[in-house]
C-alpha cells in the first residue's frame, strides 16, 4: 500500500480512538455537546464541571401560590447559588438561595401571579430554564339573590346585590342565589348553618349551561342562618376565598284591630243607622275585615251585617 493510504488509515484510527476515548472518558463533555447537534435551537447551558439537578423543574402553581426550588450540586464544590426568574413584563432578577444542612440549596418563589421562567446559577454555570405555569383559581366576583316572598305578605319579589350586610325576610321566603365568577364553573356549594343551633345543611349550586361562569340554587328561609358560598371551576379547582353572610327572619305579627265608633256601650233606637269606623293594622296589610253584630243578644253571624 502507498504511504498516503497508510497515513489516511492511521488518521482514521487516531480519530476513531479519540471518539472512543471521549465516549468513555469525557462523558460530561459529550453530554454538553451532543444536545447542540440534536436540538440546535434548544436551551443548552454552557459546559461546566458543576452538575446541577434542579427540582421540581417544570411546575404548575395555583394563582398567588408559591414554589420551592431546590438544587443538588455534583461534580465540583460551590459556595453560593442564585435562582434567576424572568416574566413577560419584567427583566431577569436573581435571588440568593439558602444552603440546607444536607448540602443542597433552596429558595421559595412566592405570590406567583403570572407565568415565570427560572433557572439556577452560581454566576458562571447555570441550569436549564424551566417554565412555571399558573393555574388560575376561580374567584367569586359578585353574589345576587332574589327574595320571593310568601303569598300571605302580598309583597312582590325583590332582587338584591349582596354587599356583606345582613338581610332579613319574612318566614317562608324562597331565596334564590346566583354567584358570578371570573372563570367557567363546574359547580358550587351553599352551606347553611342555623344561628340558633341545628344541623348544618349543604346545597349544590349548578350552572344553567356547561362552561357558564354562573351557578345558582335556592332554599326556603324558615330560621336565621349563616350562609357560605364556594365554587369550583371546570378544571376542578376550588376557590380560595368564599362569600358568606347572614340571613334573618321577620316574624309575621298578628294584626291589630281597633273599633273607633261606635263606643263599647252605645245605645240607639230601632232602625237607626249607626256609622262604624274600624282601624286595622298589620305588618303586611289587611285583606278583609269581618263585622259581627247582634240585636240585643250576641251573635256570631257575620251575614247579619249591612255595610254602607
Amino acid at each position: 500500500m502507498s504511504r498516503g493510504v497508510l497515513r489516511a488509515i492511521g488518521a482514521v484510527v487516531v480519530i476513531a480512538g479519540c471518539w472512543v476515548a471521549m465516549i468513555f472518558l469525557g462523558t460530561d463533555i459529550l453530554n454538553a455537546v451532543r444536545p447542540r447537534f440534536e436540538d440546535p435551537t434548544g436551551d443548552h447551558p454552557p459546559y461546566s464541571r458543576l452538575q446541577l439537578e434542579v427540582k421540581p423543574g417544570v411546575a404548575n402553581v395555583l394563582y398567588g401560590g408559591q414554589l420551592e426550588v431546590q438544587v443538588v450540586v455534583r461534580g465540583a464544590p460551590a459556595e453560593k447559588f442564585f435562582v434567576a426568574t424572568r416574566t413577560k413584563n419584567h427583566p431577569t432578577t436573581q435571588t440568593p438561595m439558602f444552603r440546607a444542612p444536607d448540602g443542597t440549596f433552596f429558595q421559595t418563589l412566592a405570590n406567583l401571579r403570572e407565568p415565570v421562567e427560572y433557572f439556577v446559577t452560581d454566576g458562571r454555570a447555570r441550569s436549564k430554564r424551566f417554565p412555571v405555569n399558573i393555574r388560575y383559581t376561580p374567584e367569586i366576583n359578585s353574589v345576587e339573590l332574589e327574595a320571593v316572598f310568601p303569598s300571605y305578605t302580598s309583597l312582590p319579589s325583590r332582587n338584591i346585590h349582596w354587599a356583606e350586610q345582613e338581610q332579613s325576610f319574612p318566614v317562608g321566603t324562597r331565596v334564590n342565589f346566583r354567584a358570578f365568577s371570573n372563570r367557567p364553573l363546574q359547580s358550587g356549594t351553599l352551606t347553611l348553618t342555623p344561628l340558633h343551633g341545628g344541623k348544618e345543611q349543604t346545597l349544590t349550586l349548578s350552572n344553567a349551561a356547561a362552561g357558564a361562569a354562573t351557578v345558582a340554587g335556592d332554599f326556603e328561609l324558615n330560621e336565621p342562618v349563616e350562609f357560605k358560598i364556594a365554587v369550583r371551576d371546570v378544571d376542578g379547582i376550588a376557590c380560595q376565598e368564599t362569600r358568606q353572610g347572614r340571613l334573618g327572619v321577620i316574624p309575621d305579627k298578628p294584626p291589630q284591630l281597633h273599633v273607633i265608633q261606635p263606643e263599647r256601650r252605645a245605645v240607639a233606637p230601632v232602625d237607626f243607622s249607626i256609622p262604624v269606623y274600624v282601624q286595622a293594622r298589620d305588618d303586611y296589610g289587611v285583606s278583609r275585615v269581618v263585622w259581627f253584630r247582634g240585636l240585643n243578644n250576641p251573635s256570631n253571624d257575620p251575614s247579619a251585617c249591612r255595610w254602607n
